[in-house]
């Protein structure tokens, strides 16, 4: 199967539930029971989808119907050889991300939040760092940890007491993404965060990511770097984050937020390009734009303030105005831009 892996349960009451959930350790085993997963037994611990082997930046997220009462959650790189209990967890009741290491438990770090029954919880690993979101709005914030490099997703269950739903589990951060010529990429979050690498470094090519509540992150050598290229980043309440964009001439750029806030640096530096961002109610902040001619760049914020600075606009003989913000916010133009100025 292809990853990202998905589990609804909601199948007829199967016990154990059988593959492709398997059981490590000293795990009890799980069963279907009224269209959600549970454990069979007492005995807390990791099982792993095994139809997939996910890359070594993974994610695991799911709903925890009984998340005030019991020690349950997404799991990350279980060791699924491991005869003890090796992995990552996030305790939903606990409010707590941990590690256990030949069945020794110990909390990397405890979060500050309002246990939901209905909320994803995900727990991610990028590299050496681990994260946490509910509802794409991440817990707490980065951890560093070295203890496992890789291993399989799924769920650490809490005995008898915990059910589970809504699972899912794939990979995160592609990098160096798009590198081939007339290529197509395609990224979609419901509920989660999009981050990614080196994108988009080849001519004539496409990629959209799409995120419902989770955040748009893009960063290390930027995006949009070949000529005649288009990038379309959406997100419907998480933010835009990017840097080092839109570097190549004749290529298009449109990010949109419905209540996320859109942040750029080093915007629209090549000839011949576009970029068009929207956002509903969470400001705009971009660095260094519009330093290429023929040039265009759109904002509209409904709500949120636009933040430019420094900024460039071109008039029609291309001279470059530039503007500051005063110490009361105000704007200061030299000299006062034309009424069809975009920034105006």
């Amino acid at each position: 199967m292809a990853l990202p892996a998905t589990d609804n349960f909601n199948r007829a009451d199967s016990n154990p539930a059988g593959v492709p959930w398997v059981k490590v350790g000293l795990a009890s085993d799980v069963r279907i029971l009224t269209n959600r997963l549970t454990a069979a037994g007492p005995s807390v611990g990791f099982v792993y989808w095994n139809a997939d082997t996910p890359a070594e930046d993974q994610y695991s997220q799911c709903i925890v119907p009984t998340s005030g009462s019991e020690v349950g959650g997404p799991a990350i790189r279980i060791l699924t050889s491991s005869a003890n209990r090796d992995g990552y967890r996030y305790n939903i009741s606990g409010k707590v991300l941990q590690k256990l290491v030949n069945n020794v438990t110990t909390t990397l770090q405890t979060m500050t939040d309002t246990v939901s029954n209905t909320a994803v919880y995900r727990l991610e690993a990028i590299g050496t760092t681990i994260r946490v979101y509910k509802d794409g709005v991440q817990l707490g914030t980065d951890v560093t940890d070295t203890s496992f490099s890789s291993g399989s997703v799924g769920i650490y269950h809490g005995g008898s007491s915990g059910y589970y739903d809504n699972w899912e589990g794939g990979e995160t951060n592609p990098a160096t993404v798009l590198t081939a010529n007339n290529s197509t990429q395609v990224n979609a979050s419901t509920s989660s965060a999009i981050g990614q690498e080196n994108i988009i470094t080849a001519g004539n090519s496409s990629q959209a990511n799409t995120s419902s509540s989770g955040a748009i992150v893009q960063v290390i050598l930027g995006e949009m770097l070949a000529d005649n290229s288009t990038q379309v980043n959406q997100s419907i309440s998480g933010g835009v984050i990017q840097s080092h964009t839109v570097t190549a001439g004749n290529s298009t750029q449109v990010n949109g937020s419905t209540t996320g806030a859109i942040t750029m640096t080093h915007v629209l530096s090549a000839d011949n390009s576009i970029q068009a961002n929207l956002s509903i109610t969470g400001a705009i902040g971009q660095l260094q734009i519009l330093t290429a001619a023929n040039s265009v760049q759109a904002n509209l914020s409904d709500s949120g303030r636009m933040l430019l600075t420094p900024g460039f606009w071109y008039d029609e003989s291309d001279e470059a105005i530039t503007w500051l913000i005063d110490l009361d916010g105000n704007t200061m133009w030299s000299p006062s831009p034309p009424i069809t100025s975009i920034w105006s």
